[in-house]
């Protein structure tokens, strides 16, 4: 089974359209068995902030579904029920179910990358084939039990077309950084950040996972020429990864920082002055692991945005010039784009399926 994920870089960048396309498109070839859910509530019909329609997800009967119990009952599709989990939410336990009739699904899953993981686990038991599950890039920590991610990206981001490519380079440049896949024969399931000597004994410190600038004041104190690894489990801000790197002084000594995957650098607050640090550490002659390296598939691009009218205090539907958005994306970045709206997503789709396939 291949774990995709759907990341919004914000509300209303088009995540849900990017799932109903792939989903419309998994319809077609009968022999494969999709699961979806989200992290957290997706689905609302009607924006809670700008009262605009939103896009519903549909699902098609025999489609596997994890969502809360509420959510099923506002759902339209009729299903069988199959698996009540311990999985909680604010509307009520994960249940996953099995489409009997198609219709449209409310999803609200799983915050935890535990609980996803758990999620993942049964879906593999109904021997499904592809498991779709989307969400926020604000929440992206969960996503790391993916395969690949499609990252859905546009004006309700940035109206600004060259800045939103910046922003999006820098985005890309993170997501698909040259990482080393970790070999070592280390024991990573700590709960926090934990140092390992050059013989394999771990140095388990009193931190939480996420690093901090305490933190990465203590771990300068710690690191000696006997450390070969910082293992770091949690979501990396820049600035303690910053004093981190610089406080850490370059040697002989081979020093590796191993990640459990490339999205924990997502949520740094600066993926430019990030990637720096990164760069910094690898001119030591150290280097950078991941555990689990998750694949970037392509980015769809959405020329929608929401916007305001304070003479009637209303929102109202508005687009960038599409082909603009398009042909400055392709100048800036080197990876797939998809439009959607107009070329539809058979060719991402044909990247999932080749994937699967391997």
């Amino acid at each position: 089974m291949k774990v995709i994920g759907i990341i919004g870089t914000a509300k209303n960048t088009g995540k849900t359209t990017t799932l109903q396309c792939l989903l419309e498109e998994a319809v077609k070839d009968n022999d494969l068995k999709i699961g979806v859910t989200s992290i957290g509530y997706d689905g609302e019909w009607i924006d809670s902030i700008t009262g605009l329609p939103k896009p519903r997800l549909y699902v098609q009967e025999d489609t596997y579904i994890a969502t809360a119990s509420q959510c099923l009952e506002k759902s339209s599709c009729a299903v069988k029920k199959l698996v009540t989990t311990d999985i909680l939410t604010p509307l009520g336990p994960v249940v996953i179910a099995q489409v009997e009739k198609e219709g449209l699904l409310m999803t609200a899953g799983p915050n935890k990358s535990s609980d996803v993981k758990e999620l993942i686990a049964l879906m593999k038991k109904f021997d499904c084939d592809i498991f779709f599950i989307d969400g926020a890039l604000n929440r992206v920590i969960p996503f790391g039990a993916s395969d690949a991610i499609v990252v859905a990206t546009g004006a309700a981001k940035n109206q600004n077309i060259t800045q939103l490519a910046l922003e999006t380079k820098n985005l890309v440049n993170v997501l698909t950084y040259d990482f080393e896949m970790d070999n070592e024969d280390f024991d990573y399931h700590k709960e926090g950040i934990c140092i390992f000597s050059r013989d394999q004994k771990p140095i388990q410190l009193s931190f939480s996972s996420l690093l901090t600038r305490e933190h990465s004041d203590a771990l300068i104190k710690t690191v000696n020429s006997s450390t070969a690894v910082i293992y770091i489990p949690g979501a990396l801000l820049w600035d303690p990864l910053t004093c981190l790197v610089k406080g850490v002084p370059q040697s002989n000594q081979k020093k590796t920082i191993v990640l459990p995957h490339n999205l924990t650098l997502v949520l740094s607050g600066d993926l430019k002055k990030t990637m720096e640090a990164v760069d910094m550490w690898s001119d030591k002659g150290f280097s950078w692991k991941v555990v689990h390296k998750i694949n970037l598939l392509g980015i769809t691009l959405n020329p929608f945005y929401p916007s305001y009218r304070p003479n009637n205090n209303q929102y109202s539907s508005m687009y960038v010039c599409a082909g603009e958005l398009n042909r400055e994306m392709s100048r800036i970045l080197s990876v797939p784009l998809f439009d959607l709206k107009s070329d539809g997503c058979e060719k991402l789709w044909e990247s999932i399926l080749t994937m699967n396939k391997g």
